[in-house]
């Protein structure tokens, strides 16, 4: 079910940047400074769009990375733990005077 909805996402997705790729053939100047282009809108939206992706794609899998090392982290602690209190549990008991 998660996967046709994927594939529902993605085709309207094309098939809105088709639909402004065909109404919108007029070009933009864009001015980065040291080098100029002249891009059609369609053009410089997808790309600029992508970038976007890409941009939040890596601050993403950065604070996923954070979070797994964390797991990891804690998953060793509470190993460490549990064979303490195994350890623990093996002991004598004492009798209390």
């Amino acid at each position: 079910m998660r996967k046709i909805f994927s594939v529902v996402i993605v085709l309207v997705l094309v098939v809105c940047a088709l639909i402004l790729a065909v109404l919108n053939p007029n070009d933009v100047p864009l001015n980065f400074y040291f080098v100029k282009l002249t891009v059609p809108i369609s053009v410089a939206v997808f790309s600029f769009v992508f970038i976007g992706v890409i941009l939040g794609s890596a601050l993403s899998a950065s604070m996923w990375m954070k979070k797994v090392n964390e797991l990891r982290r804690l998953r060793r602690k509470l190993a460490e733990r549990e064979k303490e209190l195994d350890s623990l549990r093996k002991l004598p008991m004492k009798n209390s005077p």
